[in-house]
């Protein structure tokens, strides 16, 4: 009883894994009401953050910006991969084009305490500005790339359980290196697309 009970909870912890990035990928692309269009006339860097498992493992930087729309006053948190800021905007922060640039981001709470606190020690020196989405709110203008990713991860988890099982099985690892490669390949590369997306 024990071990049938082991089994299905380890059938479901993996199950979990596989399809979690599944299923956030597609929410995140198909979540049309959180996804905002605005056109921003200027722009800022506030904050770079790190990720790492347990301080030792890096799994990715967050990069956020601050945006302003034409009337100098509505604001916009920005989260954007590092070069977002240099390539739509000149060296004062002014869009390289006289009608702004315009942005599709996936409006997303800022969970993280880390994170937040840090966006929050910053914007209060910015206190002309009104950030009508809120202060805990940013527009994630990378959303499809992260989506993708994550969709990929799922994708790539599922093809390593399926042969991981029918080999199992048949015992062929033993016998059949390239499929052993494939297997240890998409059950990496999907952990590291996963771990990758989430943070």
């Amino acid at each position: 009883m024990k071990k049938m009970l082991s089994n299905i909870f380890s059938i479901l912890i993996c199950l979990l894994i596989i399809f979690y990035p599944l299923v956030t990928g597609v929410i995140s692309l198909a979540d049309k009401k959180n996804h905002h269009s605005e056109k921003i006339y200027a722009a800022t860097s506030i904050l770079e953050i790190e990720h790492s498992i347990n301080g030792l493992i890096p799994t990715g930087k967050d990069y956020y910006y601050i945006g302003v729309a034409d009337d100098g006053k509505t604001g916009y948190i920005i989260s954007g991969p590092k070069n977002w800021l240099e390539k739509n905007f000149d060296s004062n922060g002014i869009a390289n084009s006289d009608d702004g640039v315009e942005i599709t981001g996936h409006a997303k709470q800022i969970s993280d305490y880390k994170i937040e606190t840090e966006l929050s020690n910053r914007l209060q020196q910015l206190d002309k500005i009104d950030f009508t989405l809120g202060e805990d709110v940013c527009l994630d203008v990378a959303y499809k790339f992260k989506a993708i990713k994550s969709i990929l991860a799922g994708v790539l988890l599922l093809i390593s359980s399926v042969i991981g099982i029918l080999c199992f099985k048949a015992k062929l690892f033993t016998n059949n290196k390239i499929i052993l490669f494939i297997f240890i390949a998409s059950l990496l590369g999907g952990l590291v697309l996963m771990i990758n997306s989430i943070t």
